[in-house]
């Protein structure tokens, strides 16, 4: 199973990598079990989480805030987000990267649920998100 450590780890080279290019990033951080990415136009709020069981921890963050979840790639937490769904697309600024670095295939599929739902049926909603899934090996 993925833990908190190759997880952060993995976003944390993901976001580097991300911005060879740009060069945006100003700093990394992590407070209070998150990663706090300062670019030089907008501050990112990463949270680790290798199990999706509460989103409480979204409680305090306005709706605009660009935010991140790094979970692993687990039915549960696919299940957890179809479930869910509707508290996600509230978050306009919200991306969710399932991640397995053990993976022999693809390591990571990434969704913004907000931009999703406004391109995707409702009632493909459930076998589209599968398929996602399925190009990343499941965590065991």
């Amino acid at each position: 199973m993925e833990n908190k450590n190759s997880l952060k780890e993995w976003i944390t080279n993901f976001l580097k990598q991300r911005d060879l290019y740009e060069n945006k990033i100003i700093s990394i951080n992590e407070e209070n079990n998150q990663l706090k990415v300062k670019y030089d136009d907008k501050e990112l709020t990463v949270f680790i989480v290798p199990e999706l069981i509460d989103l409480g921890f979204l409680e305090n963050f306005a709706k605009t805030s660009p935010l991140g979840i790094v979970v692993s790639n687990k039915k549960d937490n696919l299940n957890f987000l179809i479930e869910n769904w509707d508290f996600f697309v509230q978050f306009k600024s919200l991306t969710t990267y399932f991640v397995n670095t053990q993976s022999q295939t693809e390591i990571k599929w990434i969704i913004n649920p907000r931009v999703h739902d406004f391109i995707c049926e409702r009632s493909a909603l459930k076998a589209g998100l599968e398929t996602l899934f399925s190009m990343v090996e499941e965590v065991v």
